[in-house]
């Protein structure tokens, strides 16, 4: 006899790093397309390129947005939240990224969550191994939630899952290779909407 048991498991999307054709209108289909927080990260891209992006995106998506590096954006357009700003400005979420257990010591009071990666090889970046530690630990309670990282697509989403991690979040697996990104992302979602446990 088996129970279903309904796990609170969230999915966070990671915009490719450079800017991409159509990149709003996907972005809106995906926000759509589920309850995803959506994080606006370009590393190569000015602050007035990342504006140019959310504009494109209507402001009823905004409170699920998080955008990286431009901290001004987060108030400017009432955004969810910022990510990996040294200090938390706004009213927003505050997110950042750690790579080892041990660093989630000097993460500071009043952090929502944290990227952990990379949980398996990463497909964004080539050559970027696993962190096989971060699945041989069970993950334990903190002040904030552990969000896995890195190479994530449906074969292994199980895998995160079961050792405890409370979302995780995706990027290359939904940006490069072949699939229509919106499609990919039903996929990910109706792989973690429940999960069955044999007692």
């Amino acid at each position: 006899m088996q129970d279903v048991i309904t796990i609170s498991f969230e999915l966070f999307i990671i915009t490719a790093p450079e800017l991409l054709h159509n990149e709003a209108a996907v972005i809106c289909a995906l926000l759509q397309a589920g309850n995803a927080t959506v994080h606006i990260r370009k590393p190569g891209c000015s602050m007035q390129q990342v504006a140019a992006l959310i504009t494109q995106i209507p402001a009823q998506w905004h409170s699920r947005l998080v955008v990286h590096q431009h901290a001004e954006l987060q108030q400017q357009f009432q955004l969810k939240g910022v990510h990996g700003v040294a200090d938390k400005t706004g009213t927003g979420n505050f997110s950042l990224s750690r790579h080892h257990w041990s660093e989630l010591t000097t993460v500071p009071t009043g952090t929502d969550y944290v990227f952990m990666s990379p949980v398996f090889n990463s497909i964004s970046k080539q050559g970027y191994r696993a962190n096989p530690a971060l699945l041989q630990k069970q993950v334990v309670t903190f002040p904030f939630r552990l969000i896995a990282l890195g190479g994530i697509e449906p074969r292994n989403i199980q895998q995160v899952i079961h050792t405890g991690w409370n979302g995780a979040a995706i990027l290359g697996w939904l940006w490069y290779g072949t699939g229509d990104p919106v499609q990919k992302y039903q996929q990910l979602q109706q792989a973690v909407t429940t999960l069955t446990y044999a007692r």
